[in-house]
């Protein structure tokens, strides 16, 4: 994401008080704006409701991607989908898997 931001050309804003919190996310300030990004879970321990993004989360789980939730100031502001290609040499791995562990 940085190497994006860089190429665009953008300017990153001032961040303070990082935290990371293990298995649910990153919390700190961006410009003096209390920033929360990840799971469910870390909205949830935060009392930040995320219902409305529900739906759209729902469909990037269906298309197989990962969703990062994002909250700014205490509200849902936002989501990530992310998602990994199929490398190439994936029918190749999943073939020696198979006979290692299957012996075909």
């Amino acid at each position: 994401m940085l190497e994006a931001a860089n190429s665009r050309g953008l300017v990153l804003a001032n961040e303070s008080e990082f935290l990371s919190h293990t298995g649910r996310g990153v919390s700190g300030r961006v410009d003096g704006k209390k920033i929360l990004i990840g799971n469910e879970r870390l909205l949830d321990e935060n009392e930040i409701s995320a219902a409305g993004l529900a739906q759209k989360a729902e469909e990037l789980r269906r298309g197989g991607q990962t969703v990062i939730l994002i909250a700014v100031d205490g509200k849902e502001a936002g989501l990530i989908g992310i998602a990994d290609s199929i490398k190439a040499s994936a029918a190749q791995a999943l073939t020696s898997l198979r006979a290692r562990v299957c012996g075909w």
